[in-house]
């Protein structure tokens, strides 16, 4: 199985493991929890992640400035690859076959195509938040990937609002056509039931960075000796502050105004003239140069300049501390851990907190657009009433003394209720899985019998398989012919579909032994019906043959199946002394057909084959391995010299 997560959370290389702490602390247990629920999956991602994570993590990270840039050069190239994906479509549906060199000409779509499954990983960025051609940039990407057939799934976000008519339009169109969403809070569940998206099954989860593992390493108190917050005998109340809390945008303008920092020294004053404790005072992003080493970002300059208003007016400063060190995700977690209480403006340092059971004051955005996440998010956990506006130095500070006076309140009621939003954390790739294996056994369902039956009474659909069948044949047939030594040899086609080897081989006289036999009843009377002749039978694959054969051919088929290492070794009982069984399959990298049970690769096709063959150790076997229009090809030759056969 392969995954490919996409999605508008990107940005230059390293900066979703650097910059935003936040952004690593969802990206972390979101492979790692992929992981774990679909073993062996490969995984890749437009979000440019470093080589030392994809070594890590054993994954894939496509490294293009398209996936991090949204400027005119990405709009021509998914332009490009909408009117790719909507040729290939056009060409599948008209003439039934993969024109694969479309896709491959597109980097993107040739990743798509080669996926399984879609992750669309936006975060809060899909509404408001992302500019005009970000936002159609992902929806392009999802449309693409419909487009190419695949499971497509919003995952852990928080889209909304849509405050342009455009924008809800968009949603509502390319939203009703996933397979599925999982939203981490209410409020973004509501919002898209409110633009009427109500086809899509929607899910209210919780952000996989309540899983977020904090740093446990030995070095890890001789940092919190080195930063003072060991041994401490006084309380430390944690305050993380960003550009997003302050009143004028954008978040990222330096300096910042006096009266933007104003009330949050008003609250530094009020906790220290009130409370015999300590602040620490930390930021929860950094940035990085070009070597890819850790520097001080936008809010470690707030940071500087509320210090140096608090060092103006007051002597004793030094009950605050602010980190000397640049620190990643999983240690800035470790040190919020120390923390007895914590006030954040970013919302994953009030996760990392409150996921450790520390009681916590969210500090809301002081600028537009306002990300209805903070309020989602404390209402999942109960914790809505400490939402604090950071334009007021008075709410700051009535949130802080409630928070402060209710502390083992708050603490004991988080004891038990984290572990319940880890769970609905955890939920998110539980019903991921779920969606896969239903999926799985919708294409169970789509070949038992009395579906392939109703599909066949339909003449034009058996007409199309006509045509798609013989494009393939085409390409296969040197090969077959090759195998039949002589005009003698009995040949059967198993699963034979529509008929048109069966029918190719007897109209070539390339043998006078030819059948072609399937299970289901449909396709056999229409393969007399349109080939007129009688050389067709109604059978199991599972069920043995009366008669053995001088060659087996059995295309496209194991991939139907429930059980094809039984019908190989049906199969194999039924060659000759000397016969040869040929067999092929989709290569399970480029196959996306979703009525398809396996897809093996070209390599786990050879190991599922010797399996087999392995397995029959009462006769010897030649095994031979081909690749054919994006097929899997083997040719098993019984060198037993005196086989048993049953009588023709």
């Amino acid at each position: 199985m392969k995954i490919l997560i996409l999605g508008l959370t990107s940005s230059g290389l390293g900066g979703m493991e650097s910059h935003n702490l936040g952004n690593y602390a969802i990206m972390e247990p979101l492979i790692v929890h992929l992981k774990e629920h679909f073993p062996g999956a490969q995984i890749s991602t437009s979000i440019q992640m470093s080589e030392g994570f994809c070594q890590r993590f054993c994954i894939k990270s496509l490294h293009d400035r398209r996936f991090w840039t949204y400027g005119l050069a990405t709009g021509f190239a998914t332009i490009k690859d909408l009117m790719i994906a909507f040729s290939w479509k056009v060409g599948r549906n008209i003439f039934h076959h993969d024109f694969l060199w479309i896709i491959e000409r597109s980097k993107l779509l040739n990743e798509i195509y080669t996926s399984d499954l879609i992750i669309d990983f936006s975060g809060d960025i899909y509404g408001d938040n992302a500019r005009n051609l970000n936002f159609l940039e992902d929806n392009a990407e999802i449309i693409m990937s419909k487009m190419l057939g695949k499971s497509v799934v919003m995952f852990i976000g928080s889209p909304g609002p849509f405050s342009s008519a455009w924008r809800r339009h968009l949603a509502r169109i390319v939203l009703n056509h996933i397979d599925m969403i999982t939203n981490r809070d209410p409020i973004s569940t509501e919002i898209l039931k409110e633009i009427g998206v109500t086809d899509t099954p929607i899910y209210t989860t919780a952000c996989p960075a309540f899983l977020f593992e904090k740093g446990n390493n030995r070095g890890l108190n001789e940092i919190l000796h080195k930063e003072g917050l060991i041994p401490m005998e006084k309380p430390i109340i944690g305050i993380i502050i960003c550009g997003w809390n302050m009143a004028e945008s954008p978040f990222y303008k330096l300096p910042r105004k006096e009266y933007e920092l104003r009330p949050f020294v008003d609250l530094i004053d009020h906790i220290l003239d009130h409370h015999d404790v300590n602040i620490l005072l930390m930021s929860h992003q950094n940035r990085t140069d070009q070597e890819g080493n850790l520097i001080r970002g936008n809010d470690h300059a707030i940071i500087e300049q509320i210090m140096g208003m608090i060092h103006q007016e007051r002597s004793d400063s030094d009950r605050i501390i602010t980190l000397d060190g640049l620190y990643d995700a999983s240690t800035s977690k470790a040190i919020i851990g120390v923390c007895d209480m914590m006030i954040s403006g970013r919302i994953h340092g009030a996760v990392a907190a409150l996921s450790q059971n520390i009681p916590t004051v969210i500090i809301d955005y002081g600028h537009e657009p306002k990300a209805h996440k903070l309020r989602g998010f404390a209402q999942l956990v109960g914790v809505e009433e400490y939402i604090c506006n950071p334009a007021s130095s008075k709410d700051m500070i009535e949130k802080f003394e409630s928070c402060w006076k209710n502390h083992d309140a708050i603490k004991s009621y988080l004891d038990i209720r984290i572990p319940k939003v880890k769970d609905r954390a955890m939920k998110n790739f539980n019903i991921l899985k779920r969606l896969m294996n239903k999926k799985n056994i919708s294409a169970i369902e789509y070949n038992k019998l009395e579906n392939v039956n109703r599909l066949n009474e339909d003449m034009e659909h058996f007409l199309g398989n006509i045509r798609s069948d013989t494009l393939f044949i085409e390409r296969i047939y040197p090969l077959v012919k090759e195998n039949i030594k002589s005009h003698d040899s009995s040949v059967l086609d198993v699963g034979c579909g529509s008929g048109v080897l069966v029918d190719k081989l007897i109209k070539e006289n390339i043998s006078q032994c030819v059948y072609g036999c399937d299970f289901s009843y449909e396709k056999i009377e229409k393969c007399k019906k349109i080939h007129k002749l009688e050389n067709f039978f109604v059978h199991d694959i599972y069920i043995p043959f009366d008669s053995c054969y001088d060659v087996i051919i059995c295309t496209e088929v194991l991939e139907h199946l429930e059980h094809p290492e039984m019908a190989i070794k049906n199969l194999l009982s039924t060659l000759k002394a000397n016969g040869k069984l040929i067999v092929s399959v989709p290569d399970g990298i480029k196959d996306t057909f979703s009525g398809h049970i396996h897809f093996w690769t070209p390599k786990n096709f050879q190991v599922f084959i010797k399996k087999c063959v392995n397995q029959n150790m009462d006769s010897n076997y030649d095994i031979s391995f081909d690749y054919i229009a994006d097929k899997n090809i083997c040719i098993i030759k019984n060198k037993t010299p005196q086989k048993q056969e049953l009588s023709q």
